[in-house]
């Protein structure tokens, strides 16, 4: 079988954010002595744990690791692209399997090869793309949260689920179309932010309570926060000014049954655990 090409590590492109302009002269030695397999190989579980459903495309924040631009490797420079939106292109998909399960990708995330994930030079991570094997009409949708294949000739790396579904494991490499996916959200007009001398009656509702989520010094960034999390879930949200002049931004009021479901939803939307308030 032939061998797939390497995918560069979150460590060496998270050494980027210090010097994004440094040439990984070494990058090929520190593959070799990064990982327990010398060379690739193919899960033994079989379709064990496979997952065959395709990724759902959701809104995310796009992570520090792995999206310094430009950054370079083995001497060629990539610039990550603002925004997956509108992406097109078409050439070969690689794989790649066990030699890298259980390390981390390029955003700092673990590689499972169970998993419907990709390797991409220049989609911003996370990235949701929709692959289509021209070869056999085959498609699915796959989250991009890792960097390669640095191999001119080739696209996309796929990983063992996402290649297995696309029929293209024995042979290695396939000819693929590759399009980005944009999950759909509503329209979010700007936050009504909440006056630190509205009576404190106005925070209260019966039998409900607030999460709040985060509470942020810069006003832009509390917007940014609060459209994104509109998007994200199906709550009715606040962004209250504090007397110490940070921007809190609330989920509520909500019912306290759902809480355990709007942290649930929060975590998947990338907020850590929520302050659980009866009143504001």
């Amino acid at each position: 079988m032939k061998k797939w090409i390497l995918i560069v590590p979150a460590l060496i492109l998270a050494g980027c954010s210090q010097q994004p302009q440094k040439d990984w002269d070494k990058a090929d030695e520190y593959q070799r002595t990064r990982y327990s397999q010398d060379k690739d190989s193919m899960p033994t579980h079989g379709d064990k744990g496979v997952e065959t459903a395709d990724a759902i495309p959701r809104h995310e924040p796009k992570t520090r690791a792995g999206n310094i631009t430009p950054y370079k490797v083995f001497g060629k420079t990539y610039h990550v692209l603002p925004t997956e939106k509108g992406y097109k292109a078409t050439g070969e998909a690689s794989w790649y399997g066990m030699k890298f399960h259980g390390h981390k990708t390029s955003n700092g995330e673990v590689y499972d090869v169970n998993k419907m994930s990709a390797a991409h030079k220049t989609l911003p991570l996370p990235s949701y793309v929709k692959v289509t094997n021209l070869e056999n009409g085959k498609s699915c949708v796959v989250r991009v949260n890792d960097r390669g294949p640095f191999k001119d000739s080739r696209l996309i790396d796929l990983s063992y689920a996402a290649a297995k579904k696309l029929d293209y494991i024995n042979s290695g490499t396939a000819r693929v179309k590759v399009e980005a996916i944009t999950p759909k959200g509503m329209a979010v007009s700007a936050p009504t932010y909440i006056a630190n001398n509205t009576k404190p009656s106005a925070f209260k509702a019966k039998d409900k309570v607030f999460l709040q989520v985060g509470a942020y010094k810069d006003e832009q960034i509390a917007q940014k926060q609060y459209q994104y999390l509109a998007k994200a879930i199906d709550a009715p949200l606040i962004l209250k000014r504090s007397i110490d002049s940070y921007f809190r931004l609330f989920v509520g009021p909500i019912a306290h049954k759902k809480t355990d479901a709007i942290t649930e939803a929060l975590a998947q939307a990338g907020f850590p655990k929520p302050l659980l308030l009866q009143e504001l």
